[in-house]
């Protein structure tokens, strides 16, 4: 599914910026873990649900659901210019201004962590994201399905 302009011209700045990090920096490791956490999220209202071995190839071409207050792009990429690392791009956002959205990723029972476009974890098990979107990575592997669980708020 095409996706919106902006957000194709966002996913990929983002996705060519993770790649020149990548090429300059040895601190960013080759392969990134599944880290995750036990637990199941709570206090989500909302959630979608998608096989990893569905996820196309992007930036140009992605996932693309609009639903309940979100909107959620998701595509398959290289984390480093070696091209041996494949990962799951998500792009969150709000569809309205002035919301904000709250998410976990969710995956066989437990809480996944989240890298950054710079393949470095985050220091946190759940994201916001306003109208101008929220980009995490997860670590691809071909047959899972991930669940994103998540709230709206009012923007602060």
């Amino acid at each position: 599914m095409l996706v919106r302009p902006f957000t194709a011209v966002f996913l990929s700045l983002a996705w060519f910026y993770s790649l020149a990090l990548a090429a300059h920096n040895p601190a960013i490791p080759l392969t990134l873990p599944w880290n995750t956490v036990f637990g199941r999220p709570s206090g989500f209202s909302y959630y979608w649900s998608f096989d990893t071995s569905t996820v196309p190839e992007g930036p140009w071409s992605t996932t693309r659901r609009v639903q309940n207050g979100v909107d959620i792009n998701v595509f398959t990429a290289n984390l480093d210019a070696n091209q041996n690392q494949r990962v799951i791009h998500i792009h969150m956002a709000a569809s309205s201004p002035h919301q904000e959205v709250v998410w976990q990723v969710y995956q066989g029972g437990r809480i996944v962590t989240r890298y950054n476009s710079a393949g470095q974890p985050s220091t946190t098990d759940i994201s916001t994201a306003t109208s101008t979107g929220d980009f995490a990575m997860i670590p691809y592997q071909p047959g899972l399905t991930i669940t994103i669980y998540w709230r709206l708020e009012e923007e602060l």
